[in-house]
C-alpha cells in the first residue's frame, strides 16, 4: 500500500470510521476502503465483461460514442479526454453507466456482450450502496444534518466508468492519464488490474497506491471542496504509463454526483463561512 494512505476498515466501530475516513479526506485527500461489502463475484465478472468490450474493433465501439451529450452514456474513444491545461489527450478509452432513470441520459449497452450490461448494473448498485454509506461517514464527520449528502446524491446523477488503458507501444509524451481531480462529490475506484496510480499527498509528493485486489480506494472531487469551501480538497491523481510492457491496466471508478438541481454553495453557508474567518462567529 502506499506510505501515508489511511486504511479505514468498515468492520470498525462507526464513530471511529467516521473519524478515521473524515481525517483521511481532509488530510490527505484519499483513503483505502477493507470490508467494504462490494462482492469480489461483482467485481469479477465486471472486470471479465469489460475486457470483452475493449476487446471490440475500433468501429464497433465507436457506434456507441455519443458525443452529441457529451459522452455520459456509452463509449469514448483513446485521446479524447484530457486534463485541465493538458496539451495532449490521455492514453485511454472508457465505457460510462449511469443509474437507470437517471436525470441526463438513457444508457447504451453493446449488443456484441449481453453480460457486460447486468454485469455493469450490478456492480453500480453495489458501489451506489457504498457510497452511501462514505458519504454518511462524512458527513457526520464535518458535522452535517442526518443524511445531508446521501439526501443530496438520493437518484442522482452518478457515473459508473470502465476504464481501458492500452498497451505503449513506443516512446510517447501523453500518460494514461495526466494529473487531474475529479469533478464529482465523492470518487470510489475498484482496485486496477495492474499499477499505475499515483496520489499527489498534501506535502507536494506523489505517492505510487498499489491495494489488496479486494480494497477500494476513495477520494474527495471538486464538487466535495466546493461543498466544504475547501476543507476537504479535490485530490490531484494521475495514472503513469509502466516502465514495460504490460498488457494494459483496467479500472473502474465510481464518480458520486448529486441531482442536478442540488445547490452546492448557498448564500448563507458563504456569509457564515467568512463570518467565521473574521472571527466573529464561533
Amino acid at each position: 500500500m502506499a506510505q501515508n494512505v489511511p486504511v479505514i476498515d468498515l468492520n470498525d466501530s462507526s464513530s471511529r470510521v467516521d473519524q478515521r475516513f473524515g481525517e483521511a479526506l481532509e488530510q490527505h485527500g484519499f483513503a483505502i476502503i477493507l470490508n467494504h461489502g462490494v462482492s469480489a463475484h461483482h467485481v469479477g465478472e465486471a472486470y471479465r465483461a469489460v475486457a470483452k468490450v475493449f476487446d471490440l474493433p475500433l468501429h464497433v465501439k465507436q457506434a456507441y460514442e455519443t458525443p452529441d451529450n457529451g459522452r455520459l452514456t456509452g463509449y469514448t474513444s483513446p485521446e479524447v479526454e484530457r486534463a485541465k491545461d493538458a496539451t495532449r489527450g490521455d492514453v485511454k478509452e472508457f465505457w460510462h453507466v449511469m443509474r437507470p432513470g437517471n436525470q441526463l441520459a438513457d444508457n447504451l449497452f453493446p449488443k456484441e456482450v449481453p453480460e457486460f450490461q447486468r454485469a455493469m448494473l450490478e456492480l453500480f448498485a453495489a458501489m451506489e450502496q457504498l457510497s452511501t454509506t462514505m458519504l454518511g461517514s462524512v458527513g457526520r464527520y464535518l458535522g452535517k444534518p442526518t443524511h445531508h449528502f446521501e439526501g443530496m446524491t438520493a437518484n442522482g446523477n452518478s457515473v459508473l466508468r470502465v476504464l481501458h488503458y492500452p498497451e505503449i507501444d513506443g516512446p510517447t509524451t501523453a500518460l494514461r492519464a495526466a494529473p487531474h481531480e475529479d469533478i464529482n462529490l465523492l470518487t470510489l475506484l475498484v482496485a486496477g488490474t495492474q499499477p499505475g496510480l499515483e496520489i499527489l499527498d498534501r506535502d507536494g509528493s506523489w505517492l505510487a497506491v498499489q491495494t489488496p485486489p479486494d480494497a477500494i480506494i476513495a477520494n474527495a472531487a471538486d464538487m466535495m471542496q466546493m461543498h466544504t469551501f475547501g476543507r476537504i480538497r479535490s485530490a490531484t491523481h494521475r495514472v503513469v504509463n509502466p516502465p514495460a510492457k504490460d498488457g494494459g491496466r483496467y479500472s473502474m471508478p465510481f464518480f458520486t454526483h448529486p441531482r442536478a438541481d442540488v445547490p452546492l454553495v448557498t448564500a448563507g453557508d458563504y456569509l457564515n463561512l467568512r463570518l467565521r474567518e473574521n472571527g466573529v462567529k464561533a
